[in-house]
């Protein structure tokens, strides 16, 4: 059955029985039996909503315009931008970025959190929070990455973001008018700097033919080696594009097209991707081309850490591709409460060459200019702009010996790494693809354990078995009680890997402490935080129910589906965040659990709110509903107006039709 909706609402799909159902004034839900015109009046003005009338671009924060405008982007204090990273607003910028096509992508649904850009820095604590900080539960301060960016060399010409300082710019950045052609702008972190194109956040998404639109590649059939329309490999895509336009040296005509993946599945939530295509766009032939990475991580803040490498090929050599970071002691250093283990893989090279090059050193030496890069990363020796001594270490000239550390820095060392992989040659028009992941565990053990996860997802187009996409949430404060209510859309979401429709159900949570946590934490054997017990779970009736047989969850109790919720048990003026999530039915015979969406981080997350109950104003009046009104066929069902957003209505009629299809989708027993 398809519901169409007056004043131009997308149709959605609903399901019937008992031939009884509750419309939702203010939202598109599915639900409607009869065919029937309705009055819903409200005494006062509907709230704006964002995605109707939205400012162009917002110009507080860290944002800026053209230089020639005027326009500058204000120093941002440290201790105000921490101050809201911690106050879990969003994460934060910690630097101005100075142009107004520059833009961040928010990485945050699993255990592993970062933040990265559309100009070539993928993480670094001195610009951004959270910076490869693991797990959730960790203090603020443990951040894991100082530094970590694409670079792309030729002799004294390397480009790269990272050694850039506040006021300076890299040599990448955003191509120019990113800023409409790739994101919005209007989908901002709390101090203006806009999102990059994400792809669960919709109003990050750029506009055209006044529709909003992926600009991105969707996911990719790995059967077919397809493009799904409309589907997504992860829990969230990023999406930017970068170029080499204001590289201080010249440019040398290089476009990247940048990818990156995070994910909040238990099996996934400790490691993120990013997936990079290069394309030579103007110039001529370039020879002996490197492409690669810098990495700057950090196990507490001792700079007593040790590299150690692993190789996770089977071609024929034992050069690591995977590169992890240990602290020394095992204990962390105050104000460090607890220490894991972090690494970075290589997971695609250019023409498949695997890594040729690779060079760690103490984060002391120098290595900032591109007449000392260029060198390390080439494996040139000779070179007298660098010490050879302090950057090459074994008998392999173009690959350091990581036995050596112990000797080479006693007790530890604050150590940084350069890898490449080259030499190639790029003609405009040619394209290659580089990959990469960051992986972090408790210790070796669990670390491998995820690392393995990640190539397996990595060899299936970045996609593992996932839940259903989380519903839209709304929420509206009353006197002592707060009103919450979702679309169904995951309802009729196929699962990506055996494309049956398998949703089971919706869980509801709430949060006295901004999202830092969610209810009754649920723990492991071993005490370690898994979950949290949710204020109300609402399921399928089809015979799935009780415990998860493959791991400790529970399916629900056969309530049948609602879309709605009241909780009294709140206080006026203080404020609450709830976060609805959906899941699958799981597979016992393929021993595959039941997945669940990811929990919001931000109240700007569609499936997350914050709202303060509190007593209306003494002269309100509630909007209400009309009896409807049958305009057209016989129909001898019946349905019941609830009102349950009086704010959103806007006086207007309201027509609800149902057409036969001949066919219905029956998810629960009760028809809601």
């Amino acid at each position: 059955m398809t519901i169409a909706w007056a004043r131009g609402r997308t149709p959605v799909r609903g399901t019937i029985l008992h031939l009884a159902a509750v419309l939702v004034v203010g939202a598109a839900l599915p639900l409607v039996l009869a065919a029937g015109i309705l009055d819903a009046q409200a005494q006062e003005a509907p709230a704006l909503r964002i995605d109707d009338q939205v400012p162009a671009i917002r110009f507080d924060g860290v944002i800026a315009g053209d230089p020639e405008s005027g326009v500058e982007a204000p120093l941002q204090s440290e201790a105000r931008v921490w101050e809201q990273y911690v106050g879990r607003t969003l994460p934060a910028v910690l630097m101005p970025l100075g142009d107004a096509d520059r833009a961040v992508g928010v990485m945050d649904k699993g255990q592993l959190t970062n933040v990265t850009s559309n100009f070539g820095l993928l993480s670094n604590f001195h610009y951004f929070a959270p910076a490869m900080h693991w797990p959730l539960s960790a203090s603020d301060v443990e951040q894991y990455c100082f530094g970590l960016g694409l670079l792309v060399a030729t002799e004294d010409n390397v480009i790269e973001s990272f050694t850039s300082q506040a006021g300076a710019e890299g040599d990448w950045s955003p191509v120019d008018g990113a800023l409409g052609m790739y994101h919005s702008g209007i989908d901002t972190v709390a101090d203006g700097t806009p999102l990059m194109a994400t792809s669960d956040r919709p109003l990050s998404w750029p506009l055209a033919n006044g529709e909003r639109y992926w600009p991105g590649p969707f996911r990719i059939d790995p059967s077919t080696g397809l493009e799904v329309e409309g589907e997504f490999s992860a829990d969230r895509d990023l999406f930017c594009v970068y170029n080499d336009a204001d590289n201080a040296l010249g440019p040398l005509g290089f476009e990247v097209r940048q990818l990156a993946y995070s994910y909040g599945r238990s099996y996934a939530e400790d490691f993120l991707f990013f997936d990079f295509t290069i394309i030579r766009t103007e110039g001529t032939a370039l020879e002996d081309l490197y492409i690669g990475y810098f990495a700057d991580f950090r196990v507490d803040f001792d700079f007593l850490d040790y590299l150690g490498g692993f190789d996770t090929t089977i071609d024929g050599d034992t050069l690591p591709d995977f590169f992890y970071y240990w602290d020394v002691g095992g204990t962390p250093d105050p104000p460090w409460t607890s220490v894991g283990v972090i690494g970075l893989g290589v997971l695609a090279t250019p023409e498949d060459r695997g890594i040729t090059d690779f060079h760690y050193f103490d984060h002391s030496s120098p290595h900032t200019t591109d007449e000392a890069i260029w060198p390390i990363f080439s494996s040139d020796t000779t070179d007298p702009d660098i010490d050879p001594s302090q950057y090459f270490h074994g008998g392999n000239v173009r690959f350091d010996d990581l036995s050596l550390l112990p000797d080479i820095f006693p007790g530890g060392r604050a150590i940084d790494f350069f890898l490449s992989t080259g030499p190639c040659t790029l003609a405009v028009g040619d394209t290659v693809r580089s990959a990469i992941v960051v992986v972090a565990g408790q210790d070796t053990a669990d670390l491998f354990a995820n690392l393995a996860m990640a190539q397996q997802m990595f060899e299936n187009a970045y996609q593992g078995p996932g839940p259903p996409p989380s519903p839209d949430l709304h929420a509206v404060a009353g006197d002592g009680s707060v009103t919450l209510y979702w679309d169904s859309s995951p309802e009729m979401s196929r699962d990506q890997q055996s494309g049956e429709y398998d949703f089971e159900g919706y869980k509801l949570y709430r949060s006295g402490d901004r999202g830092t946590s969610w209810g009754d934490p649920v723990t492991d054997a071993e005490g370690n935080l898994i979950g949290y017990v949710p204020i109300a779970q609402f399921d399928l009736v089809d015979g799935i129910f009780g415990v998860d047989p493959v791991v400790n969850q529970w399916l629900g109790d056969e309530t049948g589906l609602r879309h709605t919720f009241i909780d009294s048990d709140v206080i006026n003026g203080v404020e609450y965040w709830y976060s609805v999530t959906s899941y699958d039915q799981g597979d016992p015979e393929t021993s595959l659990q039941s997945f669940e969406s990811s929990r919001g981080r931000s109240e700007q997350e569609l499936n997350t709110v914050a709202v303060v109950p509190g007593a209306r104003a003494s002269n309100y009046i509630e909007g209400a509903a009309s009896d409807p009104e049958l305009f057209g066929g016989e129909c001898d069902s019946w349905f019941d107006v609830e009102v349950i957003d009086p704010e959103a209505l806007t006086g207007h009629k309201y027509e609800v039709t149902f057409i036969d299809t001949g066919t219905v989708v029956l998810l629960d027993t009760l028809g809601l």
